[in-house]
């Protein structure tokens, strides 16, 4: 995870001046939304899974000593950058069709690190299933199947940027990541072995993941009426 955040922030600042993005801000928002996303992963964690631990209300302050939920860093990201730009009166959407790119690159990293620890990983499979220390039978390795789905959702985002570059700030690639990760999360569930459903079948990161692709597609609605006019 930390190798991911450390790639994709470098990555970031190194690229901002060719969209116009002041590097000393957006350092700035990078630490203020990399510290909100931590501590929201690892807060969500406890919350999702009280059962894990002893103290659940004491495990909150312990951030190093148990699991994190992407979904919660994600949002606790997204939150902080939301009250960046506002504060520092800048455009919202400017940030996160620029940075979209390398949050799935620091989530393709990050899944990696999820493999190597043997969490987020699959059903039990015989067939092509792999087997971590602790398991009585193999599982789909889902966290490797992420991590390269990730990878090429990176380049495709990156080029998507490239090609919209006078257009950033519209929401365009930022929705774009909404819909496609939302999409691929959604359907992956299904084979993950680690989370159970909380309501009509479906889990929690699958209602999550509905959600995310409900504001995708309106951002993508006001900025087809925005380019109109």
């Amino acid at each position: 995870m930390a190798i991911g955040l450390a790639a994709s922030w470098a990555l970031a600042l190194r690229h901002a001046p060719y969209y116009g993005i002041s590097t000393d801000r957006l350092e700035k928002l990078l630490m203020i939304s990399v510290i909100s996303a931590l501590i929201s992963a690892h807060g969500l964690y406890v919350i999702q899974y009280p059962e894990q631990f002893e103290n659940p209300i004491l495990e909150f302050f312990l951030f190093f000593e148990s699991g994190k939920i992407w979904y919660g860093g994600f949002l606790g990201g997204i939150l902080a950058l939301i009250l960046y730009a506002k504060f520092n009166k800048e455009s919202i959407m400017k940030y996160t069709d620029y940075l979209s790119p390398y949050v799935a690159l620091a989530h393709a990293i990050g899944r990696i690190g999820c493999f190597l620890n043997g969490c987020c990983y699959g059903k039990p499979n015989q067939a092509w299933g792999m087997q971590f220390p602790g398991m009585a039978q193999p599982v789909i390795p889902t966290q490797l199947i992420s991590s390269a789905f990730l990878f090429m959702l990176f380049f495709i985002l990156l080029r998507l940027r490239k090609k919209l570059k006078n257009t950033i700030g519209s929401g365009i690639v930022f929705a774009i990541y909404l819909l496609i990760y939302s999409c691929f999360r959604f359907l992956i569930e299904f084979i993950r072995g680690d989370n159970v459903p909380v309501y009509t079948g479906l889990r929690f990161s699958q209602w999550v993941s509905i959600l995310l692709f409900m504001i995708g597609v309106f951002i993508l609605w006001r900025a087809k009426r925005i380019f109109s006019k």
